[in-house]
């Protein structure tokens, strides 16, 4: 029986789930490929006629300011888990803000403005 109720849950979560995603979404991606490969792996992917979004870089990283605020201190709505653990964070060159990051060292940590 509780297995019977759990199919049914995870079922509906996922319907509601793909109800919102555009009918276009991809439902693939590729990790691990280099700067210098990019434009080659697009390349081909337009030349098979596949359609495709455009090539987000992903780095992971912490949260350590906020517009100035340490993170970890900056009060939250009851979820610290985004200031106290590693994040994916990707960027793309047509973004409309602009990030400063550079390396704290000795602390093997990167801090992005």
């Amino acid at each position: 029986m509780l297995l019977a109720i759990v199919w049914l849950v995870r079922t509906d979560l996922l319907q509601d789930w793909q109800s919102t995603l555009p009918p276009d979404a991809p439902n693939a991606f590729a990790i691990n490929i280099a700067p210098y490969e990019v434009e080659n792996y697009l390349s081909q992917l337009d030349e098979q006629g596949i359609n495709r979004s455009e090539a987000y870089p992903i780095m992971r990283g912490r949260l350590g300011e906020i517009n100035g605020e340490n993170a970890r201190e900056r009060e939250t709505n009851g979820d610290t888990d985004a200031t106290r653990r590693e994040l994916n964070l990707t960027w793309h060159k047509g973004c409309q803000f602009t990030m400063r990051c550079f390396l704290v060292t000795g602390a093997g940590l990167m801090v992005c403005r």
